[in-house]
């Protein structure tokens, strides 16, 4: 069975065979629907999650799970939203603690977040205002907000001048964005800079990310990335931070197909 998740849209839908399916957020019914009804689920969503040959409990969980994240990003960015009436954003920050009480889900938060630096419409003092008094969730995610914008803007200026063709092509580009979002690569390395901790432990933690392992030119991608995080390695450290990461690279494949070896 094939599936496609989006929390934004709050529904999986299933394939098997020829006979398509789809599952609500919360619901718990699957029932069957047509190819023609997809464009109308799914809308303008692209926060898309394919699965394959996952049973329904971990496509209910998985569909939950994003659901639940993408509530939580839109709270959190109502919060920050200063042209809402303050009635909303602090009915919104009455609402995310809870969520964020998840590591997942406020790890995906975080995630998203973590990626742009805050526009300069973003409200902080009003969203700090709006969340006073209430569970301390909120207050941590603003501090580490604020507090990181710095490193926030030095990782992703460094990811903007990765040349396109390391990518492949913009599709390429975007697509090989949206995995390090969604697998939460920007907020580990801004969290990795603000820490000052090595950049190789970095390198391998998004080495053995297998969703974004699988992301065409990955190594090259992430080395490029770095690079201008650490000027000093432009030469001729350069050369040895590459031969670190096919070292990482070869040392996961290894890994990975022993795991796949029959036992003796």
């Amino acid at each position: 069975m094939q599936t496609v998740i989006s929390g934004r849209a709050g529904i999986a839908l299933l394939l098997e065979g020829n006979e398509l399916r789809c599952l609500r957020a919360g619901s718990g019914e699957i029932v069957r629907c047509r190819e023609r009804d997809v464009p109308h689920l799914l809308g303008d969503a692209t926060d898309l999650e394919f699965l394959d040959g996952a049973k329904i409990s971990e496509v209910t969980r998985r569909l939950e799970l994003a659901t639940a994240q993408a509530e939580a990003l839109h709270l959190a960015l109502i919060l920050l939203d200063p042209e809402l009436p303050p009635p909303v954003r602090r009915a919104a920050a009455d609402d995310l603690p809870d969520l964020l009480e998840s590591p997942e889900i406020r790890g995906f938060v975080e995630g998203v977040l973590f990626s742009r630096p805050l526009a300069g419409e973003a409200d902080l003092a009003g969203a700090f205002a709006f969340s006073a008094g209430g569970p301390g969730a909120v207050h941590d995610l603003l501090f580490r907000l604020r507090g990181l914008q710095g490193e926030i803007a030095e990782v992703c200026s460094a990811w903007d001048q990765i040349p396109t063709p390391v990518f492949g092509s913009e599709p390429d580009r975007a697509a090989a964005l949206a995995a390090a979002v969604r697998q939460g690569l920007f907020r580990d390395l801004v969290s990795t800079r603000a820490a000052y901790e090595p950049l190789d432990a970095f390198l391998a933690r998004a080495l053995s990310d297998e969703v974004f392992r699988a992301v065409p030119n990955a190594p090259q991608i992430l080395r490029e990335w770095v690079l201008p995080l650490r000027p000093e390695l432009e030469s001729p450290g350069g050369a040895a931070l590459e031969t670190g990461i096919e070292q990482i690279r070869q040392g996961l494949d290894l890994l990975a197909r022993a795991r796949r070896l029959p036992p003796r």
